[in-house]
C-alpha cells in the first residue's frame, strides 16, 4: 500500500553542520536532512544513508549507514458483525442473551472487546458475550482485533435490544348450525398479532384452501373432527403456532329403527331451539318431546304430521344447561325416535 515511510539517521561526531546523502536502492534521493520520507514505497526498495562529518579531523569524513530492504504488504480488510441468540428481541422475562462475533481476517489470535451503550465491558474479551442485565433501547456492539500483518481493527454495527411482555396465546371454536350436514366454525384467537395465519383441519389432515377465521365445512359425518392451527404473528407470542381442540361432530342424522324415515336433530349443542326434520312426510299425530336425565318429559311440540324437509322447532331457552334427550313419537307408524343433545 502507498504508505509514506519515514527513514531517520541517527550518527555520532557529524559536527555542527554534518551532510546526509539518503540513496534509495543506490540512486540519491531526499535533501540534506536527517529524516527521508519516502511516499512511494516498494518490496525490495532498499534505504541507506551516507553520512560526511564536519567535525576536524573526521576518521573517516564519510561513512554509510546499513541498508533497509523494504517488504511492502497489501492492507487486509477486517469485518466483525453481532449476532445475538435467542434474538435481539427479548421476550422478558428472559434468562438472558448470548452474542456471538461473527468475523473475517482475524488472522491466528484476533482479539476481542465487548461494547454496551458506548462503553467497553469489563472482561467482556472473548468470542462471545453472555448477558442477563440488558434494558429496552441498550446497544450491543464488538470491536476486533486481528494479528494478521496490516490488517485493522474493526468495529461492529451496534445492534439494540428491544424488550416486550410473553403473551399468551390461545384459540378456541364456536360452531353455527345451518342444517343439512352443513356447520359453519369460527376460530376465536387470543394474541394471534395483526395478521395471524389460519389452516382448518378436518380428521387432523389440513383443508385445502380453508385459510380464513371461518369454515363452513359440508357433508358432516358423526365422529368427525374438526380443529384449526393458528400461526400467531404477535411479538413474544407464547407459543407461537397452537392446535385448538377438536370439535368431534354429532349429525344428529338417524334412520328410525324398523322404518326407512331419516330424522335429523340440530344444533347439537343447542341454546334457545332444537329443530327436528324428516327426510319423508310423516303422517298421523306426533309429537317432540324433549327429556332429562330422569325421564320426564319438559317440553312437548305436537304436530298433525311431519312434512318432509320441514323444521319442527321446539324452545330449550328455559331449559338448565346439562345432557337431554329428544324424542319423536308417532302414533299411527308406531315409532319412537330419540336422540341426546346438549344444552348450552
Amino acid at each position: 500500500m502507498n504508505t509514506p515511510v519515514t527513514f531517520t539517521a541517527t550518527i555520532s561526531n557529524g559536527g555542527s553542520a554534518p551532510l546526509y546523502q539518503w540513496r534509495r536502492n543506490g540512486l540519491p534521493v531526499g535533501g540534506n536532512s536527517a529524516t527521508y520520507i519516502l511516499n512511494t514505497p516498494s518490496t525490495g526498495d532498499v534505504i541507506n544513508c551516507v553520512l560526511t562529518s564536519t567535525e576536524a579531523c573526521p576518521s573517516p569524513a564519510s561513512v554509510t549507514s546499513n541498508s533497509i530492504t523494504l517488504t511492502v504488504n497489501p492492507v487486509g480488510l477486517a469485518t466483525v458483525g453481532v449476532l445475538a441468540s435467542p434474538d435481539t428481541i427479548m421476550c422478558m422475562p428472559s434468562s438472558g442473551v448470548l452474542f456471538y462475533s461473527n468475523f473475517t481476517n482475524g488472522g491466528t489470535n484476533p482479539q476481542f472487546q465487548w461494547i454496551v451503550n458506548g462503553v467497553d465491558v469489563t472482561g467482556g474479551n472473548t468470542p462471545t458475550f453472555f448477558t442477563n442485565s440488558l434494558s429496552s433501547g441498550d446497544t450491543v456492539a464488538v470491536r476486533m482485533t486481528s494479528n494478521a500483518t496490516c490488517v485493522f481493527p474493526a468495529t461492529s454495527r451496534a445492534v439494540r435490544i428491544l424488550q416486550y411482555p410473553r403473551l399468551a396465546t390461545a384459540v378456541n371454536i364456536t360452531i353455527e348450525e345451518l342444517g343439512n350436514q352443513t356447520k359453519r366454525f369460527t376460530a376465536n384467537v387470543i394474541n394471534g398479532g395483526s395478521a395471524p395465519k389460519y389452516q382448518w383441519l378436518r380428521n387432523d389432515k389440513p383443508v385445502p384452501g380453508e385459510t380464513n377465521p371461518t369454515y363452513t365445512a359440508t357433508g358432516l359425518n358423526n365422529g368427525e373432527r374438526i380443529s384449526i392451527e393458528v400461526t400467531s404473528n404477535a411479538i413474544c407470542a407464547m407459543p407461537q403456532i397452537l392446535v385448538s381442540n377438536a370439535y368431534t361432530v354429532t349429525t344428529g342424522i338417524q334412520r328410525v329403527a324398523g322404518s326407512d324415515v331419516q330424522i335429523t336433530t340440530y344444533p347439537n349443542p343447542a341454546d334457545a331451539v332444537i329443530h327436528v326434520r324428516t327426510d319423508k312426510t310423516i303422517s298421523g299425530n306426533s309429537e317432540v318431546r324433549i327429556l332429562d336425565k330422569l325421564g320426564q318429559v319438559v317440553a312437548v311440540q305436537k304436530v298433525n304430521s311431519l312434512k318432509a324437509g320441514e323444521a319442527i322447532s321446539v324452545s330449550t331457552g328455559h331449559l338448565a344447561a346439562g345432557t337431554y334427550t329428544i324424542q319423536v313419537v308417532n302414533t299411527e307408524h308406531s315409532f319412537i325416535y330419540n336422540a341426546r343433545f346438549t344444552k348450552l
